[in-house]
């Protein structure tokens, strides 16, 4: 979050609303691995996935001119955390559920 600026070619309060979305999204985040019971064994797993997203996001964004791509910009950096988590934490569940089977035990 700390070379945002840097890497984006802006200053000032147009990076504000992108750094505050940032860190809302690892709010949300966070909070959901720690505090939903069925979420809880995988949090260390979740958390690992919501910084490994936010990483890509700001890898995938950091060739963009931030005043042409300002919505883009926020969006990955909103999403990426999340879908990371939800990657990281879902696919256990569903490589779990897929191995055995569809019966539900």
């Amino acid at each position: 979050m700390a070379i945002l600026p840097v890497t984006a070619h802006a200053h000032g309060a147009e990076v504000l609303q992108v750094l505050c979305a940032l860190a809302a999204s690892f709010g949300a985040c966070l909070l959901a691995l720690w505090l939903v019971p069925a979420l809880r064994p995988h949090r260390w797993m979740g958390a690992l996935g919501c910084v490994l997203g936010a990483v890509a996001a700001g890898w995938a964004t950091r060739g963009l001119p931030f005043q042409a791509q300002r919505s883009l910009v926020t969006a990955a950096m909103v999403l990426g955390p999340l879908l990371g988590a939800a990657a990281a934490v879902g696919w256990p569940l569903l490589r779990r559920r897929c191995l055995r089977g569809n019966d539900g035990r």
